[in-house]
């Protein structure tokens, strides 16, 4: 628990400290909020609960953005036996305007609710929290058709849209205090617009 803490505090003066090192950021050019749907396979930790639910899950998230390297936001996971939710921070390394390939890596905390019967020496789980960190790249879809995109941009507001891929690794065993850790990894993809 104390190393997660650690880690976790880490995590946070780092992604904090890098908008900070950069100078000149154009606040009033940065849009202020992103929507991301997506989904991905999601393969959990322990063997018993893998074979309880399924592999697919969808995603949905809302985050606010400080700057273009920061975002705090909160998002949500659903298949058919697994609904998520969580609180998430994510740093972009994005240093240019009209960056086509954006690299980005977070972390959060995580509730996750088993729908149906599931239990572990006669314990049925029914919810856990966690904590997750994740990584991927985002591809700027802005540049492969800058018309339509400033068209968009004019009808809707969508300052941005990206498609995003990555990997999140989740520990999901009430930080360390229940008995089996109903996290695990998942590989995703989602597109995110920018308002």
């Amino acid at each position: 628990m104390q190393k997660t803490f650690f880690y976790l505090l880490g995590l946070a003066v780092l992604i904090i400290g890098l908008p900070l090192s950069f100078s000149g950021a154009e606040a009033a050019d940065t849009p202020s909020l992103s929507f991301g749907i997506g989904g991905g396979f999601f393969e959990a930790s322990d063997d018993d609960f893998r074979k309880e639910i399924d592999r697919g899950i969808g995603r949905m998230s809302l985050n606010y953005l400080f700057c273009p390297w920061l975002e705090v936001g909160i998002g949500g996971m659903a298949q058919s036996k697994l609904v998520a939710s969580d609180l998430n921070m994510r740093a972009r390394i994005n240093f240019m305007e009209d960056q086509v390939l954006v690299p980005f890596g977070g972390g959060g905390i995580d509730m996750y609710w088993v729908l149906g019967d599931f239990s572990v020496a006669g314990d049925n789980i029914n919810r856990q929290g966690g904590y997750h960190w994740e990584g991927g790249l985002q591809l700027l879809l802005d540049y492969f058709d800058p018309s339509q995109s400033k068209e968009i941009q004019k009808k809707w507001g969508v300052e941005n849209s990206y498609f995003s891929i990555g990997y999140r690794q989740t520990e999901i065993d009430n930080f360390g205090k229940a008995d089996v850790n109903i996290g695990g990894k998942m590989f995703f993809g989602e597109i995110l617009v920018e308002f």
